[in-house]
Order: C-alpha cells, then sequence, then structure tokens
C-alpha cells in the first residue's frame, strides 16, 4: 500500500507532465501488475480529457448588461490628498516641539552636569546644585497648580484655554477648507 501512495505522487507528477523517464518507467511497471493504481490512473485521464472537451460557455447578454450597468451606475471614489501646507504646518509644529524639549532637555543636563564637576573643587557648588533642586521643585509645583486648575472644568483658565485651542483647529480647518487642494478624479 505504501508503494501505491508513492504510485499516486507520480500520477499526479504524469498529469502536470513533471514526470522524468525513470519515473515513469516506474509508473508503467507498477501499473501493470497493480489494478486499483491503473484504474485510478485511467480515471484521472478521462476527467482530464472530459474537461478539455467541454464546450466553452458564453455569458448571456442579459448578464454582462446587467454587471456593466452596476459597474457603471456606481460613482467613482474620490480621494483627497492633504495639502501641502497643512503638511507644512504639522513639520513645523513638530520641528517646534522637538527643539523646544530638545533645548529644556539639553539645558538642564548641562546644569547638572556643570554643578557635579564642580563638586571637588575648593569652592564647592553646592548652592548651585541646591538652586536647580529649588527650580525643580518650583517647577514641580507649578505643573501641579496647573493640574488642579484643569481638573476643574469652572476654572477660568481652563475656559480660556479651551477657547483658544477651539479657535487654532477652527482656523485650520478654515486654512483647509480654503485650500482646496482635493483631486477630483472624475475629470481626470
Amino acid at each position: 500500500m505504501n508503494e501505491c501512495m508513492n504510485i499516486y505522487e507520480l500520477i499526479q507528477k504524469e498529469l502536470d507532465g513533471e514526470l522524468t523517464p525513470e519515473e515513469m518507467e516506474l509508473l508503467d511497471k507498477h501499473c501493470s501488475h497493480c489494478f486499483t493504481c491503473q484504474e485510478i490512473r485511467q480515471d484521472f485521464y478521462q476527467t482530464i480529457y472530459g474537461l478539455r472537451n467541454l464546450p466553452e460557455l458564453e455569458p448571456g447578454e442579459q448578464l454582462i448588461e446587467t454587471i456593466m450597468n452596476t459597474i457603471y451606475s456606481k460613482s467613482p471614489a474620490q480621494k483627497s490628498i492633504p495639502s501641502k501646507s497643512f503638511t507644512g504646518i504639522v513639520a513645523g509644529l513638530v520641528l517646534f516641539c522637538s527643539s523646544g524639549i530638545f533645548l529644556l532637555g539639553s539645558v538642564l543636563i548641562s546644569l547638572i552636569a556643570g554643578g557635579l564637576l564642580y563638586l571637588g573643587y575648593e569652592n564647592s557648588s553646592l548652592g548651585f546644585i541646591e538652586n536647580i533642586v529649588y527650580w525643580l521643585t518650583y517647577g514641580y509645583n507649578l505643573l501641579s497648580v496647573f493640574k488642579n486648575v484643569f481638573n476643574n472644568p469652572y476654572s477660568s483658565l481652563f475656559l480660556v484655554t479651551v477657547l483658544l485651542l477651539s479657535m487654532v483647529s477652527f482656523a485650520i480647518l478654515i486654512m483647509l477648507l480654503y485650500s482646496r487642494r482635493i483631486i477630483n478624479y472624475e475629470n481626470v
């Protein structure tokens, strides 16, 4: 039976036209004494012959007309491409924010590193480091005050911030609508 499983693979290769002469000889030799494999081989050939001799069917005119009408009745998709000015604004904002973060980080690192360099000298800069710690604590306290302000939705600072952000987003929306850089693919 294991030999027959190998022969089934050879029959498939024969149908695909990938059989070597040695494999063809092995297949013929096996099918000459194994009637089951011989019947399977003949069934495969009859199936392939039957499929090749089937008449080609043409779709009816009504089917073609229905499909074409469905295709032409759909409106073409419109794709919008963001305008270059919007891309420039976003790129500028990202550059501004990242440079601000880089500048702040580099100033803090240079102050701390500079203070640490003078620790071993006679004129110690412990006062300088205390000053840095004071300003960091002051900044942390200031951030906590802002946090408390923004947690209260009735705060005037919160309302002014929301108003400013709304105005900025409205201005960006107006700029996007005014530029009208949307490609209409119907006219292309």
